[in-house]
């Protein structure tokens, strides 16, 4: 029986997508950086969600412009995205806005995963050429 909820929650986490046009450029990425991340987001994050971040970027940099470019080449999967927006506090924030606080917190997460701290390239979009490789999680 929980094996079955596991799954239907999964299946629920999956079917989410962003619902609003995805923005063609990530400018002025500083300026959405989240201020006080509880560590509580990234302990709770569920496998899927993981899965889904881990088994396709996988690159020993962290920059907040590298899930955009993943996703906006659909190598992303946007429930990933969506799980972060939902995740940070309620309140009157553009949906732009939480977007690209997400994008942040997804970068932030990996660096959790890693046991990395630190490690954000600054710059933009110039710290990523080429298309976007996927690797394996080696989760479930």
């Amino acid at each position: 029986m929980l094996f079955f909820l596991e799954n239907l929650e999964d299946s629920a986490i999956r079917a989410m997508s962003l619902g609003f046009e995805m923005p063609p450029n990530f400018h002025n990425v500083d300026s959405y950086r989240p201020v006080n991340v509880d560590e509580e987001i990234f302990r709770s994050v569920p496998d899927v969600v993981t899965a889904g971040i881990i088994d396709v970027i996988d690159l020993p940099i962290f920059d907040p412009t590298i899930p955009f470019i993943y996703l906006k080449h659909g190598f992303l999967p946007e429930f990933t995205v969506v799980h972060f927006m939902n995740v940070q506090p309620k309140g009157r924030i553009a949906n732009s806005t939480r977007f690209y606080r997400a994008l942040h917190l997804v970068e932030l997460y990996r660096e959790y995963l890693m046991g990395t701290s630190g490690g954000v390239v600054e710059g933009g979009q110039d710290n990523v050429e080429g298309e976007p490789v996927a690797g394996p999680s080696r989760l479930g």
